[in-house]
């Protein structure tokens, strides 16, 4: 059987898993492995993470919420398909990792100023994310 095409292999969006990370790091080190919230659409590698207090689940970041999901808590590795009524396991960069903040998805929109105090967060964290 012949192998597929590259092209073939690259998700639509672009975004492979862990995409995002810039230089050198340690899986091991990086990511933990946590539990997703139910969403009726699919996680994104690269989507940035909030974690909601009550459940310790992480799902996108909301600076409107007041549940913990306001505060970063993390950067989706890989993609996560959907699953409205189930939560799923999933590899989180939490700590000592430099990523290109380009590539970064907010599922709710940000203004600049929600988006300047996740990223000190994401840094207080050792996350830092350059551009």
């Amino acid at each position: 059987m012949p192998e597929a095409p590259i092209r073939d292999n690259i998700p639509l969006d672009g975004m492979g898993d862990g995409a995002y990370l810039i230089g050198n790091f340690d899986n091991n080190r990086t990511n933990v492995q946590g539990m997703l919230a139910a969403k009726a659409t699919e996680y994104r590698p690269g989507t940035v993470l909030g974690k909601i207090t009550a459940s310790g689940l992480f799902t996108p970041l909301n600076p409107s919420a007041n549940d913990g999901s306001q505060n970063f808590a993390g950067i989706l590795y890989g993609r996560r398909p959907a699953k409205a009524a189930a939560t799923q396991r999933a590899a989180v960069t939490v700590r000592e990792a430099t990523v290109n903040g380009n590539l970064l998805i907010y599922e709710v929109a940000v203004n600049a100023t929600q988006k300047a105090a996740a990223e000190a967060q994401a840094s207080a964290a050792g996350v830092i994310i350059g551009y």
